[in-house]
């Protein structure tokens, strides 16, 4: 019931938010060209046609898979069916390093993953996933709109990968474990599900675990069979994979406020005539704000629902979250890939915003 509940209460945000979204300063994402009134633009006799699978990680019942499949529905009426978006959620077609790489080669597809896939193409693009990097998610939004930003993005464009849109609220990531944690100490030894994003698998080699990589949708069933221990993500996302039956305990850490992106291929992207591209960048561009306006409540939602379920919730005082932070403060010196003093640069970019 409380899983039909959050899913009834993020449509009904999703719907307020998208119809205020027009209002919201595009600065947060990438320019969007003006979009034509539906149809004006199109010529009904031109033969362009595509597909584009949107592929997700997270369970179709999740807020964000939600709502991305309402955007592929919306792209494929609003351009006739030039672009036929079909929506793949939980990982159907390949982790998420596999989508990256493809896209990277030119198959019409679309993924929001977070930033430290792109870190085969742009090093220190990477780095935006950091532990304990951002205060708010508001931080991403002054990344966005730096020029800083904007060189990152023509590196990806220079390795066939566009960047649709930057500050894609991931959430706060959580731990959920089969045993309790409180202190980084807690963690060396144990086994920690990651998804292969780089940032993630040094954020535990700092925390002396060893990080496996596993699709999400077997999640479940690793923690269920002692093959993995801990399992990272923002709380509805463990939630919609009912993650609190394997997993009883439920540490707060806020290790991370994910710094997601949205990307297809640079030559498929430039290939769609200019007026369906435009209608594709007025939807990416409303669901990722839609979607970041409704984050909070998501997450405030699922973690009642754990609370009724009996999960024993760990809420850390300052002091034990600043452990947290402290044990990893080394991951971007540790990075060799990475510009010099890049953590501070990109401090130093959001306290200027």
């Amino acid at each position: 019931m409380k899983k039909r509940i959050l899913a009834i209460t993020v449509l009904l945000c999703f719907a307020l938010a998208l119809s205020a979204c027009g209002q919201q300063p595009a600065a947060t994402a990438p320019s969007a060209a003006a979009a034509p009134a539906d149809g004006a633009a199109a010529d009904p006799g031109d033969d362009f046609h595509i597909t584009i699978k949107f592929s997700g990680a997270s369970a179709a019942t999740n807020p964000d898979m939600m709502m991305l499949d309402e955007m592929c529905k919306r792209v494929t009426e609003r351009t006739d069916g030039h672009i036929t978006m079909e929506m793949y959620p939980n990982n159907e077609l390949g982790s998420l390093a596999d989508i990256a790489e493809m896209i990277q080669q030119g198959v019409p597809m679309m993924t929001n993953c977070s930033s430290d896939f792109l870190a085969d193409y742009c090093p220190d693009h990477a780095a935006l996933n950091g532990a304990y990097l951002y205060d708010s998610w508001e931080d991403m939004q002054v990344i966005a709109k730096s020029d800083w930003y904007a060189g990152l993005k023509g590196q990806l464009d220079d390795s066939n990968i566009h960047v649709m849109f930057f500050g894609w609220n991931g959430g706060h990531r959580h731990m959920i474990s089969t045993f309790p944690i409180r202190t980084p100490q807690d963690l060396v030894g144990k086994n920690a599900r990651v998804s292969g994003g780089l940032m993630f698998v040094e954020m535990y080699k700092a925390f002396g675990s060893s990080p496996i990589t596993l699709p999400f949708n077997e999640t479940y069933q690793g923690l269920q069979q002692g093959i993995i221990d801990i399992v990272e993500a923002p709380t509805y996302t463990l939630l919609s994979s009912s993650l609190n039956e394997v997993g009883p305990y439920l540490t707060l850490t806020s290790h991370i406020i994910c710094a997601d992106v949205v990307i297809m291929s640079t030559d498929v992207y430039n290939s769609i005539p200019e007026q369906y591209r435009a209608i594709l960048d007025e939807e990416v561009n409303a669901t990722c704000l839609a979607y970041n306006a409704t984050v909070d409540g998501n997450e405030e939602e699922a973690l009642e629902t754990f609370r009724d379920y009996g999960t024993t919730i760990i809420e850390l005082s300052d002091e034990e979250r600043q452990a947290f932070a402290d044990a990893c403060k080394d991951m971007y010196t540790n990075i060799q890939s990475f510009s010099p003093d890049i953590y501070n640069t990109i401090r130093s970019i959001i306290e200027a915003g």
